[in-house]
């Protein structure tokens, strides 16, 4: 227990320069306290650019940042490149408008791989004033590509209970 409040602490510590909003509740990098920090600020970022983007509806933006090759794994088991995720949201007509919170970010990483955890709880707002709320666990694995992260694998999936169970139904 001791060596996970450790780790916990050194991680905050090295993330004191994150942008607003980002509150990472753990590390498991092998680098230094900054390198630590500069890698998760700039993943962080990344992702949320893409949901920025995603809720513009700014598809050269996520091409941009995103590789052709990225593996978009949707929570019904769906699986997109990025064209073809660009693709899906082109073609989507009723695109609702929305609020997200990202938060609990979880960071992992070594000189060339990040995986970045995260939750993602998003608020549609439909006609006649309902509002749906989706709540989302994430998994975005990155690979250094030059001077930059870029994202190769995103895996969400909905939340659907808060406890697990292994029984058969």
């Amino acid at each position: 227990m001791i060596k996970y409040t450790v780790v916990f602490l050194l991680f905050l510590a090295g993330c004191r320069d994150a942008p607003e909003g980002i509150s990472p509740v753990g590390d498991r990098s092998g680098g230094s306290k900054s390198l630590a920090s500069k890698d998760s600020v700039s993943v962080v970022t990344v992702v949320q650019d893409f949901f920025k983007a995603f809720d513009d509806k700014d598809t050269g933006r996520i091409r941009d940042l995103l590789l052709p090759s990225t593996k978009l794994i949707h929570h019904n088991g769906a699986i997109t490149n990025t064209a073809e995720m660009n693709a899906v949201i082109q073609g989507t007509k009723d695109w609702w408008p929305r609020t997200r919170t990202l938060s609990q970010y979880e960071f992992t990483a070594d000189s060339s791989m990040v995986i970045l955890g995260l939750k993602n709880e998003v608020t549609f707002s439909l006609p006649g004033n309902k509002k749906v709320y989706e709540p989302y666990q994430e998994t975005w694995i990155f690979r250094k590509v030059g001077p930059s992260w870029k994202p190769i694998r995103i895996h969400y999936s909905k939340v659907t209970v808060e406890r697990h169970s292994e029984e058969v139904k």
